[in-house]
């Protein structure tokens, strides 16, 4: 499911319009990318937690033509299913 589509599915099971919905899932991610930053972690109840975790610089290669490329150290996001989630998954 793409952006776009959880847009329409939303509208379609709320009063909301697509636009609110679209401002709305902006507003969710800007919320969650700021928590990351200032706590390392946010949970969205039901779903699961999305964690903050870093990752070390490295080497690795290009597939094309076998030259080693850095990687830069970054912080990468890790989801961490909920009990609810899997549940409802395994139905």
């Amino acid at each position: 499911m793409n952006k776009t589509e959880l847009i329409e599915r939303v509208a379609a099971r709320t009063a909301l319009s697509k636009a609110r919905v679209a401002e709305v899932l902006d507003a969710q991610r800007d919320v969650l990318v700021e928590a990351l930053h200032e706590e390392g972690e946010a949970v969205l109840p039901g779903l699961g937690k999305i964690k903050a975790a870093p990752r070390a610089a490295r080497t690795a290669r290009n597939p094309r033509t076998g030259d080693p490329v850095q990687i830069p150290e970054r912080i990468a996001a890790r989801f961490s299913a909920g009990k609810a989630l899997v549940d409802a998954l395994n139905l």
